[in-house]
């Protein structure tokens, strides 16, 4: 099986909140809900463009191996 990672957290400490990453992201996975930064992993492709434009590294990653386990989660 393909190893696939996914952004889980988000470091609130080095958050700028400059929304780059849910920008970045095309399948339009990341969203707000309450102020609160959530991904749906129905969406997401693990293409890792949020981590990627993330000014301050702020977006930790973790691999999975079953990813349709997972609905949502903030981050």
């Amino acid at each position: 099986m393909k190893e696939i990672f996914i952004p889980v957290q988000i470091d609130q400490e080095q958050c700028l909140r400059c929304e780059r990453c849910l920008r970045a992201c095309k399948a339009n996975a990341i969203y707000f809900e309450h102020g609160i930064r959530k991904v749906d992993y129905a969406k997401c492709k693990a293409c890792l463009s949020c981590v990627t434009v993330c000014p301050r590294n702020a977006i930790e990653v973790t691999s999975i191996a079953h990813s349709e386990q997972i609905v949502s989660i903030k981050i």
